[in-house]
């Protein structure tokens, strides 16, 4: 049985436990690419006990799911607490010292109105990936559900609450985002892209073709980015036991090499990024 120490954020104080073969062998029949799915999935089955301002892991955000995962994989790494990810350590991603941020930032002016940018959480990103099938389609969410005008009189509804409801609420604000003149979702991404500092925590997040992933802090000519995948938490012995094709056995690398770091604007290409 493998120690798990307590994680702690201003927000979140969460013990979490080892997984059973039995959930390890369920987890492993999720789909490689729903990185979402796979995290909910990992943190019913490991968080034990959550006794923090955010007690429900559908109402973490984005970040603080990666970190709880992250957590996971360092804890079980054979490696080390602070493993490798391409010619980064996973503390090379992490933030230290902002480990929370507003539930929401003020943006400023775009497009005629003002704006602010808020948070993404578990409920939110879980329906986000059920709609996306593109880099494309996650940037047209994430700015759907993080850029609202700051005198919108309807918030959202609750995604945890009301799934049903909030996908409707989504597919509706995503219709609008690419109803935009260009100009003015130009002018509206670049007000999200220098808001996001001030909403920044735990990690540094961005968007691809299969949903959110984090940059390294560390600098250099090729920047890592990466994405902590629930299915390398799980022993390749337990791996061997699920009827699989054997492609989908092995436990997909820790990091990968995000096009915007390689300098190609092919959205989906990926590179090899862990040794």
């Amino acid at each position: 049985m493998i120690h798990f120490p307590p994680l702690r954020t201003k927000r979140l104080n969460v013990q979490l436990r080892e997984l059973t073969i039995q959930q390890a062998i369920d987890l492993a029949a999720t789909p490689l690419k729903k990185h979402e799915t796979a995290t909910q999935a990992l943190l019913k089955f490991v968080v034990e006990e959550s006794a923090g301002a955010a007690s429900n892991p559908l109402a973490w955000t984005v970040e603080e799911r990666m970190m709880a995962v992250a957590h996971y994989l360092s804890c079980v790494s054979e490696e080390s607490a602070d493993f490798s990810v391409g010619d980064a350590r996973f503390t090379d991603f992490v933030l230290f010292g902002r480990d929370t941020a507003p539930d929401a930032v003020e943006a400023g002016l775009a497009c005629g109105s003002d704006w602010h940018m808020h948070q993404v959480n578990g409920a939110q990103a879980l329906a986000m990936e059920a709609v996306c099938t593109s880099r494309w389609d996650w940037v047209v969410a994430d700015m759907a559900v993080r850029m609202r005008p700051t005198d919108e009189t309807q918030p959202p509804p609750d995604a945890i609450e009301d799934p049903e409801a909030f996908g409707d609420w989504l597919t509706a604000r995503m219709q609008d985002v690419r109803s935009l003149p260009e100009s003015d979702f130009s002018e509206l991404f670049v007000l999200m892209t220098m808001a996001a500092d001030k909403a920044r925590h735990l990690f540094s997040i961005d968007v691809d073709a299969e949903g959110y992933f984090a940059w390294a802090g560390k600098g250099g000519d090729q920047p890592v980015a990466a994405r902590f995948p629930v299915s390398a938490a799980i022993l390749d012995l337990t791996r061997s036991f699920c009827d699989q094709p054997p492609e989908q056995r092995r436990a997909p690398e820790p990091a990968l090499q995000h096009p915007a770091a390689a300098g190609t604007r092919d959205a989906d290409e990926r590179g090899q990024g862990v040794s």
